[in-house]
């Protein structure tokens, strides 16, 4: 998501604290107050960003993903998925997830992390989350994603949010 992609208020906000954090900056929940984001994201935004103050800006992890959800790296090999909205949300999703210690997040989870405020038919919101899944997995994920229980949920391998990379 770029200025040029982010034409609702929310987005740009989303667009403007990833620049400042591309920066080496650390946005506060203070820096929104008043922003147009809905909750969802709000809350999202600064989980992954209170995760990525604590971790280096570079590190030897196999596994790294920005803190913007805008790239991620497996082994060393870099992949953008600026324009893959719903994959890089449903990302950031289950790096807080596991960051957290939490249980694996439902099909239903993370269509609501993926299409923040949409509504789809049953089957239609089951298929988009398991094809932004596909994606995942075949960006580089196949081995980082596991299917436990009736969940999605990273594996054990290290994960750090980049903080100031791109």
């Amino acid at each position: 998501l770029d200025d040029q992609h982010a034409q609702h208020p929310a987005q740009q906000t989303i667009v403007h604290l990833g620049r400042r954090v591309g920066r080496g900056e650390c946005p506060a929940r203070g820096d929104i107050v008043g922003q147009p984001v809905e909750p969802p994201h709000v809350e999202l935004l600064f989980r992954v960003l209170e995760l990525g103050a604590a971790v280096p800006a570079q590190s030897s992890a196999p596994f790294q993903v920005a803190a913007d959800g805008h790239w991620l790296e497996v082994d060393g090999r870099r992949v953008a998925l600026g324009r893959r909205r719903a994959p890089r949300l449903i990302l950031l999703a289950l790096v807080v997830r596991k960051a957290e210690g939490g249980p694996p997040l439902d099909w239903e989870e993370l269509f609501a992390c993926g299409w923040p405020g949409d509504r789809a038919a049953w089957e239609s919101s089951r298929q988009r989350v398991y094809t932004a899944l596909w994606t995942l997995r075949k960006l580089g994920l196949e081995d980082l994603l596991d299917h436990q229980g009736d969940g999605y949920a990273l594996r054990s391998a290290p994960v750090l949010v980049a903080v100031g990379a791109s």
